[in-house]
């Protein structure tokens, strides 16, 4: 079965049965060089009876160590590549707060003067549920860059939308009562993206103005053609800032969240979600599936009593 996002928007597909093959072989070597091959063992001076025990604690040790080294491998990515030689081109300011703050970086935008949290990950593990942006801040924007190394076997749409989720999965509930919500997920994936001109074009996420809540159950997405941020992040890696050019247009989703109550109407209780529509710039009709978040009805958990809410906002809520 084609897949469009190889096909129209460039992106490689790692999920192949060759791959899966050649991957199984290479954990079959590995995992059983005990039986298979003591003699390699033991001229590395391996006990190979104790090789099945300490097997999965060396893999799983080398595994943490790796991530950790992406992890401030992605930051000084992003520093001497994006965040200065933008300052150097005049279109933003930033400061280095690593040593200092639980948020990476913070940078001001020329033109604009947005103040912006740029917090960097590894684009693995649980990280990006743990976004931890101060409370005494309040930034314009917010944005969560990651690196993607990962050279799992698995189709395009799965590399994008594990990013996305994490991003997102936390903060509709977490932040929900804080201003600092995520604005875009930009991931850089140089195993499976697409290139312009031998450059990796990053993909850029762009999450509703504010997350859903009551006093406005179906935010409104970004303007393509007013998102200085990212603009400049094109401008700056591949010289070109028309978000609306379709090379850089296939890079981009939308991702449209919106709160529902899917209870039947004489139940006396909602039953709350947050829908998720994850479509492409270029091509609305390229869709990834989402799984809907559950909204916590308050911070107990519990339920509210339709009693509570007025009309026009449970008639809002029905709508989906």
């Amino acid at each position: 079965m084609p897949n469009r996002l190889v096909e129209n928007l460039g992106l490689t597909n790692l999920d192949s049965y060759e791959r899966h093959t050649h991957i199984e072989s290479i954990k079959n070597l590995i995992g059983n060089l005990d039986t298979t091959h003591p003699d390699i063992l033991e001229a590395h001076d391996i006990d190979p009876d104790l090789y099945d025990r300490d097997f999965g604690t060396a893999v799983n040790s080398i595994g943490g160590f790796g991530r950790e080294a992406h992890g401030r491998q992605s930051e000084e990515w992003v520093k001497e590549n994006v965040l200065r030689p933008g300052e150097e081109a005049g279109l933003l300011t930033f400061r280095d707060n690593r040593d200092n703050s639980r948020i990476d970086f913070e940078a001001v935008l020329e033109l604009t003067s947005q103040e912006v949290a740029w917090e960097v990950k590894g684009g693995e593990g649980e990280s990006h549920s743990h976004l931890d942006v101060p409370e005494d801040r309040d930034y314009d924007l917010i944005l969560v860059w990651s690196d993607l190394q990962s050279q799992k076997a698995e189709p395009p749409e799965r590399r994008i939308k594990e990013i996305v989720r994490r991003d997102i999965r936390t903060g509709v509930n977490e932040r929900r009562d804080s201003d600092n919500d995520i604005h875009f997920s930009v991931l850089r994936d140089p195993i499976a993206g697409a290139e312009l001109d031998g450059e990796h074009i990053p993909i850029t996420t762009l999450h509703p103005v504010e997350y859903p809540h009551f006093g406005n159950v179906d935010p409104d997405l970004p303007d393509l053609n007013d998102i200085p941020l990212i603009e400049t992040i094109y401008r700056v890696l591949l010289g070109r800032d028309d978000l609306t050019e379709d090379v850089i247009k296939k890079q981009i989703w939308f991702h449209d969240l919106r709160l529902v109550d899917i209870s039947d109407e004489d139940d006396d209780r909602t039953d709350l979600w947050v829908r998720k529509n994850y479509y492409n710039a270029y091509d609305n009709d390229i869709q990834l599936r989402s799984q809907r978040i559950e909204y916590y009805n308050d911070r107990d958990g519990d339920p509210h009593q339709k009693s509570e809410l007025d009309d026009d906002l449970l008639n809002r809520l029905r709508r989906h």
